[in-house]
């Protein structure tokens, strides 16, 4: 039998403000607006050139943290600009930043992303980056303290979460891939949350639960879904959720009412709305007519949508894809049982034949019933992955080979599969066989120097000439 290490599933962190140990009270919100009413000046901004990722602005607090920077092509230090502020779960701030930059520009914001905060951090640790991050940004970009904006992907989407629960002073929350940390203490104060998930992510159940949750807060909320997998998401999602963030602030008063912005919102949603109808995709027409509706309650007529709305819920097709879905969701959580207890006994062969049934039903269907599968082959990639790894750093070699068998019959391509590998043939002491290893690890795309900086298996190998070499590699 092999020893189950570790398993960081994807579900539990629910959020709710509903019960009345986590509600804003008044005298709170009254005291936030004092307290933001009158700002303490700011040094002079530094001068960045503008319209370029500067990949690392050292931290005058600590200059071994540092984040990486975009100012829209119109930016000047005198006129007090909107923040997002990302946490990237590797600590690469030019991630998001090489992905998401056009929008900088389009929405005149402020980007940033860490390159310090990462996945693994104690939360000690992570308060003191976290701070010292913002507060830095704050002291040297003219940037709109009443419109700062957090946002991240997978365990930065927690950490993004950390500074709305934890922390305040933050408009909207951007949560991509996974959802708030659980909730210890009173919120500062309500914050706009715009939830993106790829429908094939071992955490789209997580995201919908909280997503529910919300109707019990204070907070307005978004939810979108794209067809992808645990990963940043598409360009045009985190634009729907900068789209969403300023209707948001249209109809707080803290920005004129820009309709220009409204019908170019109402285009790219009434378009897909059409598309997703006329392809027979009834549920996901409904959600692009309900995400209209939601948003723009308040700053436009909303009768025509509502009226296709209730045309389209009514229809034999959609009741049909909400029972599917129901049931799906229901299978979904016994199978992740099933899976995560067969990771404890099961041998390599079930494991063979089960990933290969997952494969077939994944590419042999579509909708729902594919992305289902797809999940289902994400969480055991996950769950594998995870074992794997923390196998290897108990120097438990042959639980860490097993489970990096399973890794390979389900996510051969993934990069994280030759670097572990390369470790267990680190910690072995062939050193030959372990550089060529990590070599193709790299090629194939393996880019986390922190991980092969501080990853224990390489202690031995830091002086090697081939180390240093493929360190290098790795920008």
């Amino acid at each position: 039998m092999y020893k189950l290490i570790l398993f960081l599933c994807g579900i539990g962190l629910f959020y709710s403000c509903g019960s009345s140990e986590k509600k804003v009270s008044a005298n709170t919100e009254e005291k936030h607006t004092e307290e933001t009413a009158v700002l303490p000046s700011r040094p002079p901004r530094a001068d960045f050139p503008t319209g370029k990722i500067i990949p690392v602005v050292k931290i005058k607090a600590d200059s071994s943290q540092s984040y990486a920077l975009y100012l829209p092509a119109d930016y000047k230090k005198e006129s007090d600009m909107p923040a997002l502020f990302l946490f990237e779960p590797h600590a690469k701030g030019t991630v998001p930043l090489s992905k998401y930059k056009a929008l900088a520009d389009r929405f005149h914001f402020i980007m940033m992303c860490s390159n310090t905060s990462q996945n693994g951090m104690s939360e000690e640790v992570l308060n003191t980056v976290i701070e010292n991050y913002m507060q830095d940004a704050k002291a040297k970009l003219a940037i709109d303290l009443q419109r700062i904006y957090v946002g991240g992907f997978s365990g930065g989407s927690v950490v993004a979460g950390m500074v709305a629960v934890n922390k305040g002073g933050v408009k909207g929350v951007i949560g991509a891939g996974k959802g708030l940390p659980q909730v210890k203490t009173q919120i500062p104060a309500p914050f706009n949350y715009f939830g993106i998930v790829g429908d094939g992510d071992f955490n789209y159940d997580e995201m919908l639960a909280l997503d529910k949750s919300f109707e019990k807060s204070p907070i307005k909320h978004q939810l979108v879904i794209f067809e992808g997998k645990h990963e940043w998401p598409p360009i045009d999602k985190m634009e729907d959720a900068l789209f969403w963030m300023d209707l948001m602030a249209m109809k707080e008063k803290q920005l004129p009412v820009n309709n220009d912005e409204i019908n170019a919102f109402i285009k790219i949603h009434e378009h897909e709305a059409s598309v997703m109808a006329m392809a027979g995709r009834n549920y996901e027409a409904a959600a692009s007519l309900f995400e209209l509706i939601q948003s723009l309650n308040g700053l436009h007529d909303i009768s025509t949508w509502q009226s296709k709305l209730n045309e389209i819920t009514k229809k034999p097709e959609y009741l049909s894809e909400v029972k599917l879905l129901d049931q799906l969701n229901a299978d979904e959580m016994k199978e992740r049982g099933k899976y995560i207890d067969a990771f404890k006994n099961k041998p390599s062969g079930w494991w063979s034949t089960e990933i290969q049934h997952l494969k077939t039903a994944a590419a042999g269907t579509k909708g729902p019933v594919s992305a289902y599968n797809r999940r289902m082959l994400s969480l055991i990639s996950m769950v594998s992955f995870i074992q794997a790894d923390a196998a290897i750093k108990n120097n438990m070699i042959k639980d860490g080979s097993h489970f990096l068998e399973i890794f390979k019959m389900v996510d051969p391509q993934n990069s994280d599969l030759p670097y572990l590998n390369a470790c267990v043939m680190a910690l072995q002491g062939n050193k030959t066989a372990a550089f060529a290893m990590l070599n193709q690890a790299v090629a194939m795309g393996f880019n986390d120097k922190n991980k092969l900086i501080n990853d224990p298996a390489w202690k031995n190998c830091k002086t090697e000439p081939a180390y240093q070499t493929l360190l290098a590699k790795i920008q």
